[in-house]
């Protein structure tokens, strides 16, 4: 697209607020090469977030609305910068899809093995980590967070949980201690893959769960999905 034309399209986005449309739009034209690429995606990464948090009810209306309109703010005056060597050539076009990046908790003793099982489901951005290895990893690099916890039983209620020897009863709560840091200290969805556990009722809004392998498929493509219409 034509500097003049794309600027004109952008404007009549940003008039209709439709900030998120405006981004879609300048992420399909930039080249990757220019100098203002990383200016753009640091306004992205800013949108990103907000749209994070108020998907996980983890903002409240009024300061979402004043992080998008500092937002807005932003990208109104990067669009005023843009010159014609800052977009993509049509000869030069570079596939932009970016494939999202999901976090893998588990305690199987084989790494590998749990990363060419979510391989062969055809998730290629996989990192594997031990569950204890936790506290050491930055969520905010991931888009989605899955817990292996097919080594947990099944555990119906705080009262059958009770009922558990006392080895069992720990391994459950400190796995639900992690993912409840996830739940009120970031804004990530996760994704509890074993047999029932009763904590999922009380968080549904950003929790998923799956018991097999193709209700982890099913379960996957649908929280990547939904992340993807609110984000950029």
């Amino acid at each position: 697209m034509e500097l003049k034309s794309l600027k004109e399209k952008l404007q009549d986005l940003f008039e209709s607020n439709k900030i998120k449309s405006s981004l879609s739009l300048l992420k399909q034209e930039l080249s990757r090469e220019s100098e203002k690429y990383s200016i753009f995606l640091s306004i992205g990464r800013r949108f990103n977030q907000v749209q994070d948090q108020k998907m996980a009810n983890t903002i409240d209306f009024n300061n979402a609305n004043i992080e998008l309109n500092k937002i807005g703010e932003s990208l109104l005056n990067f669009i005023g910068t843009l010159k014609e060597v800052d977009l993509e050539s049509e000869n030069q076009f570079i596939h932009k899809e970016v494939s999202n990046h999901i976090a893998v908790f588990t305690e199987y003793e084989a790494l590998e093995k749990v990363e060419d099982f979510f391989n062969q489901l055809n998730f290629r951005n996989i990192s594997v980590f031990r569950v204890n290895d936790f506290e050491n990893v930055k969520d905010d690099e991931f888009d989605l967070i899955i817990f292996d916890n097919r080594d947990l039983p099944p555990c119906f209620s705080e009262k059958k949980l009770d009922e558990l020897n006392k080895d069992v009863q720990q391994q459950i709560s400190n796995r639900i201690q992690k993912m409840n840091i996830l739940i009120k200290e970031s804004s990530k969805f996760l994704i509890h893959y074993g047999d029932f556990l009763y904590w999922i009722n009380f968080n549904r809004e950003r929790v998923q769960a799956a018991n097999s392998k193709f209700s982890l498929y099913a379960r996957t493509k649908e929280v990547i999905e939904f992340i993807n219409t609110y984000r950029i």
